[in-house]
């Protein structure tokens, strides 16, 4: 049924998707919009995720999505297709991105990170997750440290009737003298974001269909990062 839904879910009207949306701590965008810094919107890939950057941009928010560089070229030009017209913008990796992503916090606005299994390997950190190993991109983590930006967690569902729920947490400061003062903190800190969503959703969390979790301890693939961050 959820892969109904997904299917669906791209020919809703903007009208439709206001009345489908449930959502859950919506208040949070306009209290940390209201302070005209940017947002960094951080989820899985759970349930319709996408259904949270569509219910931010239909709402009238301008909302940047970062998607992988490397994805197989009919998926990324369907991605750009989906989001023509949309308010959504997709923010590629890789030469430039940065850039991009600096513009978007600088303007005040929202972007969107997904961040759950790795698939780039040589840039991985392996997480403790739900007795296994996850492997995470650091990438993110590090933009977040960087660029001291307002944190939002966001988890996304869809409930027996295909409703689509978009649910928003404050996560807390990150940076220097912070509980999530270094990459590592902040990894550890969303992977138990994702295992709340994964042990309340499990059959929701998509990588878990396709994606072999990793037996051992916490370990870095990072070799040219400086000790400590």
């Amino acid at each position: 049924m959820l892969q109904v839904h997904i299917a669906k879910a791209q020919h809703y009207t903007t009208e439709e998707l206001r009345r489908l949306i449930v959502w859950e701590g919506d208040e949070l965008l306009t209290e940390y919009l209201a302070e005209g810094r940017g947002i960094i919107v951080v989820g899985g890939h759970n349930g319709t995720w996408w259904c949270c950057p569509g219910a931010m941009a239909v709402r009238g928010h301008k909302v940047s999505v970062v998607v992988n560089r490397d994805l197989f070229p009919p998926m990324r030009e369907y991605l750009d297709e989906i989001v023509r017209g949309s308010g959504i913008r997709i923010i590629h990796t890789g030469k430039g991105a940065l850039t991009e992503i600096r513009e978007v916090l600088g303007r005040g606005e929202i972007l969107y990170l997904n961040v759950d299994v790795s698939v780039r390997h040589e840039r991985s950190t392996l997480i403790p997750f739900l007795g296994a190993g996850l492997p995470m991109d650091a990438a993110p983590a590090l933009l977040a440290l960087r660029q001291k930006s307002l944190l939002l967690w966001s988890s996304c569902w869809h409930d027996s009737d295909g409703r689509p729920k978009v649910r928003l947490k404050k996560d807390p400061p990150c940076g220097r003298d912070t509980e999530l003062g270094n990459r590592s903190a902040i990894l550890n800190h969303w992977a138990r974001r994702l295992e709340d969503d994964v042990r309340e959703f499990p059959h929701q969390w998509w990588p878990l269909s396709f994606v072999a979790l990793e037996a051992g301890q916490e370990r870095s693939l990072i070799t040219t990062l400086p000790e400590g961050s």
